[in-house]
């Protein structure tokens, strides 16, 4: 995974890697109300796949993945 302070990389990143990476965006799955914090699928869906599925706000969504991944840095 390369760096996931921008929406590029992060949309490409698996759910897996980025709870591994970033254990607090655990709040942000929560905030959107999906069940991918411990689903068995989360080692193959990206983050892209999360927004698919859930038809979440994409913009919204990675504005808050970044943030979190910037605050870690």
């Amino acid at each position: 995974m390369s760096t996931m302070n921008d929406k590029s990389a992060l949309s490409e990143t698996t759910v897996e890697d980025f709870l591994k990476a970033t254990p607090e965006a655990v709040s942000i799955f929560a905030g959107f109300h999906t069940a991918c914090p411990g689903c068995y699928l989360a080692r193959f869906c990206t983050l892209k796949d999360v927004v698919i599925t859930y038809h979440l706000d994409e913009k919204v969504f990675f504005e808050e993945a970044v943030k979190l991944t910037v605050r870690k840095s």
